[in-house]
């Protein structure tokens, strides 16, 4: 592996490791509420079943008991949210599956140029942070929550832009509860020679703000410039 690509891939494990300490703080939060909502919840019980307040008292004690053991479970859950592991696999695998082998100093040199670079950065609805780089040949997109698309520019032939809706439908308690989350996609056609004119995109970015990612596009249209 080449220096200057080696010593990019450190600065991204740099950066997802720092958003994989925040979510380990968030993990941590969440440890005492578990155990303060079992407790609160089997103490209500307790004192609503009839048992006054020894009752309560009972089951508060139970709910603690409870809670703690719950704790190595809440944080086994938690565990597939950290992101590190994950990010640095899925971009590596991403890059490296693109390019080949001696365009790897190329793109690293590029994303490590300050100068010519373009960057954007956000916080998305589902709290991750994602952002888009941007430089001569190359358009990165990576979300701390462990996804990235790499677009060769030089490559794309065209470039659409859609609007997508997607409605999830949750059912509990007897209601069900539907919600509409709209999405932005911005899709990537590489050349191709006798290419169908309706073919699946090669490459596609998402967003959840139509603004950003037309920020991105117009970005993308003045670096081919």
């Amino acid at each position: 592996m080449d220096n200057g690509y080696s010593k990019w891939l450190e600065k991204e494990k740099a950066w997802i490791d720092e958003a994989e300490k925040k979510v380990k703080k968030q993990a941590l939060i969440g440890m005492p509420i578990v155990v303060l909502v079992c407790v609160v919840l089997l103490g209500a019980i307790g004192l609503l079943s009839g048992g006054g307040v020894d009752g309560m008292l009972q089951n508060a004690l139970i709910g603690l008991i409870v809670g703690i053991v719950c704790i190595p479970l809440f944080y086994l859950l938690m565990m597939s949210s950290f992101p590190a592991k994950r990010f640095m696999k899925a971009m590596k695998a991403e890059i490296e599956n693109t390019l080949s082998p001696a365009e790897l100093e190329s793109f690293a040199e590029q994303m490590n140029d300050e100068a010519t670079l373009r960057s954007f950065s956000w916080i998305n609805e589902s709290k991750t942070e994602e952002r888009v780089r941007i430089s001569k040949d190359y358009a990165l997109k990576t979300s701390s929550a462990g996804t990235a698309v790499l677009v060769q520019l030089r490559q794309v032939g065209q470039i659409e832009t859609d609007v997508q809706e997607y409605t999830v439908t949750t059912r509990g308690g007897g209601f069900k509860m539907s919600q509409t989350t709209t999405v932005y996609p911005m899709q990537f056609f590489y050349k191709k020679a006798n290419a169908e004119k309706k073919r699946r995109y090669d490459k596609v970015f998402g967003f959840d703000s139509r603004q950003r990612r037309d920020q991105v596009l117009a970005c993308i249209h003045e670096a081919a410039d």
